[in-house]
């Protein structure tokens, strides 16, 4: 939920976006980055999220990277998975639509999933 909240870009952004936060302790706010998205990480993007948290919260945090494997959903993985199920929800919706099967009958036709997209 906070991660949308972050005055964060680029790589810094893709950075948290694959992290999940692991422990806090006092001012101290601990991360496990995903080992598979740890490529183009540096000390400069736990700088960056270090004064993005600073800032969210109107006091001085320290933040600690760990790269490793991810005890939870990091945002990336969420988006992914939000993303997946309206996709098959609209699948769904156009599999149980009647007129849909109406047409598919009459037309001697087929549904192409891959084709469709969500409308939200």
């Amino acid at each position: 939920a906070l991660f949308p909240a972050l005055n964060l870009g680029g790589v810094a952004r893709s950075v948290v976006a694959n992290a999940v936060l692991q422990n806090v302790e006092g001012e101290r706010l601990s991360f496990v980055l995903d080992e598979e998205q740890s490529g183009l990480y540096g000390d400069e993007h736990r700088q960056r999220l270090e004064q993005a948290l600073s800032e969210y919260f109107a006091r001085q945090v320290e933040v600690a990277v760990e790269v490793g494997q991810l005890p939870a959903e990091s945002p990336a993985l969420y988006r992914l998975r939000m993303k997946a199920e309206r996709m098959q929800g609209a699948v769904d919706e156009l599999q149980a639509d009647p007129n849909v099967g109406l047409l598919l009958e009459q037309f001697d036709g087929r549904l192409d999933t891959d084709s469709v997209q969500p409308l939200d």
